[in-house]
């Protein structure tokens, strides 16, 4: 792959491009404790993620990523990064104006409110083993010490409030879902996965979609499944939701 690494607001950002484009852009959101550095990326370091990354480059996609401030949980700085992101690759390749998501965990938080606050801008979204519903993980970790001690340092920092103060200023004004309008969303979802559950993560948000006539679709996979397996249904989704567009400029 050809890999352009930059700099926006102390952040190191990535953009993977493809040998012969589809004029097609990927937006990448990575799960807790991703990053992108000055010429590397915990996605570069994972062969099962990397051959992720290479499926969807050889199918012609720009792909583009953001450290997005570390385990940002959803925080309004992270997802304005990432639109800036993305209106920076908008000037900088020749790309279709609206562009595809995929987000891992943690990284549907900003997918979701992505999608809430500019849906023209996106084409589709792919979630895989998604975070849809943080406080209800808030109270998860809350049974374990050490797991609920670094998941309030995380919160406290990603939205910048004391830690006296996440609950009240971060979990419970933090509206869950506020969508409207959106473009078709696929989740792929391991059976049994964790730390975001199915039920608390996956199923309430689908049924949030579905009251609200929005285009949703749930596949359910066996567990322990090699990253890279994720890839054709993610480029299933995409090629699908680029058809209409091709035809009707014929």
């Amino acid at each position: 792959m050809n890999e352009r690494f930059f700099s926006i607001d102390g952040q190191w950002n990535v953009v993977h491009l493809p040998e012969q484009p589809n004029g097609f852009g990927v937006l990448l959101l990575g799960d807790r404790n991703y990053f992108v550095q000055s010429n590397n990326s915990s996605w570069l370091q994972n062969p099962e993620r990397t051959f992720f990354l290479k499926e969807l480059t050889q199918a012609g996609y720009t792909v583009f990523t953001s450290n997005l401030y570390g385990n940002h949980w959803g925080s309004e700085p992270a997802c304005q990064l990432a639109l800036q992101l993305h209106h920076v690759l908008q000037r900088q390749e020749i790309l279709n104006d609206k562009v595809h998501i995929i987000a891992e965990g943690m990284g549907a938080l900003v997918a979701v409110k992505l999608l809430q606050q500019a849906p023209e801008q996106f084409r589709s979204a792919v979630l895989i083993n998604p975070c849809l519903h943080l406080y209800r993980f808030y109270k998860k970790e809350r049974k374990t010490k050490l797991f609920y001690k670094r998941l309030l340092y995380e919160l406290s920092e990603a939205y910048g409030v004391d830690t006296s103060e996440v609950e009240a200023k971060v979990l419970k004004k933090n509206h869950l879902w506020q969508l409207e309008q959106s473009p078709p969303i696929r989740m792929v979802i391991e059976m049994g996965n964790e730390p975001f559950s199915l039920e608390d993560h996956g199923r309430r948000f689908e049924q949030y979609q579905r009251q609200r006539g929005l285009e949703v679709s749930l596949s359910l996979h066996l567990p322990k499944k090699p990253f890279s397996y994720y890839a054709h249904p993610t480029l299933s989704h995409l090629k699908k939701n680029e058809k209409l567009e091709k035809k009707s400029s014929l």
